[in-house]
């Protein structure tokens, strides 16, 4: 059975997700944490670590590389960790964020809009 574009498109966005937040997750549970208190060492809502382990695309957010690296820094994570984790992130943002401009005209148009604009 062959996937359309579409739905092989929302598999990836799906498994980005569930792996940078499954990372997150798991390494945070590994470091003793809570949510707030993961929060609290890099200088975030706590709601905002729930969004990140999220899987729900309703709540999905792709943090920025330097909260990565904060977040890495924060559970003690050691190089190769941290690396899974920046991957993930990168994934994340290559297949969520990119993904749907990419998929979703109005996006597209609100993009070149908004380029613009800018001059």
């Amino acid at each position: 059975m062959q996937l359309s574009v579409r739905e092989d498109t929302e598999k990836r966005r799906d498994a980005a997700a569930r792996t940078f937040a499954e990372a997150l997750y798991r390494f945070r549970l590994a470091a003793g944490l809570s949510r707030l208190q993961l929060a609290d060492r890099v200088l975030c809502s706590e709601n905002y670590i729930y969004r990140l382990e999220s899987r729900d695309p309703r709540h999905r957010r792709v943090p920025t590389p330097w909260l990565v690296r904060s977040l890495s820094e924060a559970l003690e994570l050691n190089d190769s960790q941290a690396e899974v984790l920046l991957r993930a992130r990168d994934r994340l943002d290559r297949d969520v964020i990119r993904g749907s401009a990419r998929s979703s005209p109005s996006a597209l148009t609100a993009n070149a809009s908004e380029l613009g604009n800018r001059h």
